[in-house]
């Protein structure tokens, strides 16, 4: 069955799309004859009818005050060619490279922004998908701890913390010092070394759901 062409004669702008098919057999040529096979169902992507894709949502660390996204549209056609296709903004501070290029660039200076791409058929059909742009925030490393102008004792241990709520932790130390037991966690012991007036330093790296600090 050609789908395309049936769908046409229904109505030339609709479109629609399938994830998955399924192939049933019958066990003879008989109109009355019952299913014997069934095929496990097949994951296939398939869209039928004119359709435009923005992409999927995006996320970016804070570059500053502008923020730079790669837009990588996709417009497919139906029974007649696409025509054009063009990026507005829906709402957010945004400029947009190439409204006119399905692979174009948006400089945001807002922290959000949704952007639609839509796509035209020769015969006027109009399709259109939306995209959200999202800066997010850059995690502070804070180190909370012993004052670091107070001098440390040969051999002595204390607990430093990092600032809770972060997806990762990494934990390193140089000088007069290691560190005691997981340093992939909120909270990590310092053992100070045998040498008197010796400094020993701690760094912290932090990272939340998309960025490091």
């Amino acid at each position: 069955i050609d789908l395309t062409a049936l769908l046409a004669n229904l109505d030339p702008c609709l479109s629609i799309s399938a994830k998955t098919i399924m192939v049933k057999t019958k066990s003879s040529p008989s109109p009355s004859a019952s299913i014997a096979d069934f095929i496990d169902p097949i994951q296939y992507k398939l869209r039928i009818g004119p359709a435009a894709d923005a992409g999927p949502d995006q996320t970016v660390c804070n570059q500053g005050s502008t923020n730079v996204f790669q837009l990588h549209g996709q417009a497919s056609r139906g029974i007649f060619p696409i025509q054009s296709t063009t990026w507005s903004v829906i709402n957010g501070e945004v400029t947009i490279d190439s409204p006119s290029s399905l692979d174009t660039v948006a400089r945001l200076t807002s922290t959000t922004a949704t952007l639609r791409l839509t796509a035209v058929q020769s015969n006027g059909c109009v399709v259109s998908d939306d995209v959200l742009l999202t800066v997010a925030a850059i995690p502070v490393a804070e180190i909370a701890g012993p004052s670091t102008v107070n001098p440390v004792c040969p051999k002595a241990q204390f607990q430093l913390n990092g600032p809770a709520g972060m997806s990762s932790y990494a934990w390193s130390i140089t000088g007069n010092g290691s560190l005691a037991g997981a340093t992939n966690q909120q909270t990590v012991t310092v053992v100070a070394g045998t040498n008197c007036a010796s400094p020993l330093t701690v760094s912290l790296v932090v990272g939340n759901a998309w960025c490091t600090d």
